[in-house]
């Protein structure tokens, strides 16, 4: 289960009384599936799919044996890139995410949160005064704003363009990511044996790709740290001539 994807029914649009058998179309039709019901399974391409088709089953299955149940699909192209293991986002449920989630908390809950305003007002400040000069680059503010708050808060590195060295990294790495995720993108997504093929073998592009981004991931991961370990060591050696 962990393993599957997971595709929730949309009560609102009613797109979800597709998977029922009885006058509706499509999915009673197929021989794959397994059974009609409030839970369905289907496997493509060695793919689990599991179709949650109740608010009943969602409720039980997701929110109550959240512990059981609840995780991320595994991608095989965002495993190769080296993106699953420092993204809190992306790990499976488990002991690794618990202890991600508890550091991330220590700096980021609700009541810390509200010692970061003064940054926040201060970008905001910045961007409410670039767009009363250029309010045709309204774009390219928000996005400065939004970088040089995050820059701020946590690298204490400020972003004044996004010709910015930390913010074009972190951009080229999460747009290859953002690549990987679309459907289609990497056949690799879709059929992960195909991950052990050998670099050189064809149609085997996708590790090529892969590997250039996993220089991307890792000069984004630690380029930050390390401006933030040359001012320490900067103000270590100021104090001491002090």
């Amino acid at each position: 289960m962990l393993a599957a994807k997971l595709l929730v029914g949309d009560h609102v649009n009613e797109r979800w009384m597709i998977y029922h058998g009885g006058g509706h179309m499509a999915y009673n039709e197929l021989p794959m599936i397994i059974h009609q019901g409030d839970v369905l399974h289907t496997e493509v391409l060695g793919q689990h799919i599991i179709i949650l088709n109740s608010l009943g089953a969602v409720t039980d299955l997701i929110g109550r044996r959240a512990a059981n149940y609840s995780s991320r699909p595994s991608i095989p192209m965002l495993e190769l890139m080296d993106w699953i293991d420092f993204n809190v986002s992306m790990l499976p449920h488990g002991d690794l995410w618990k202890r991600h989630r508890r550091i991330f908390q220590q700096s980021f809950r609700k009541d810390l949160a509200v010692s970061y305003e003064p940054i926040q007002k201060k970008k905001i400040h910045q961007m409410l005064r670039g767009l009363s000069e250029t309010p045709d680059d309204f774009r390219t503010h928000i996005r400065v704003t939004s970088a040089g708050i995050i820059m701020a808060i946590v690298y204490s590195h400020n972003v004044s363009t996004m010709d910015d060295k930390y913010v074009l990294i972190a951009e080229k790495a999460m747009g290859a990511r953002v690549k990987a995720l679309i459907p289609g993108a990497s056949l690799v997504n879709t059929i992960p044996m195909l991950r052990y093929i050998p670099p050189w073998f064809p149609g085997a592009k996708f590790h090529q790709v892969a590997s250039e981004v996993r220089k991307l991931t890792y000069e984004m991961q630690n380029a930050g740290f390390d401006f933030v370990r040359r001012n320490m060591v900067i103000l270590y050696l100021a104090s001491l001539s002090s």
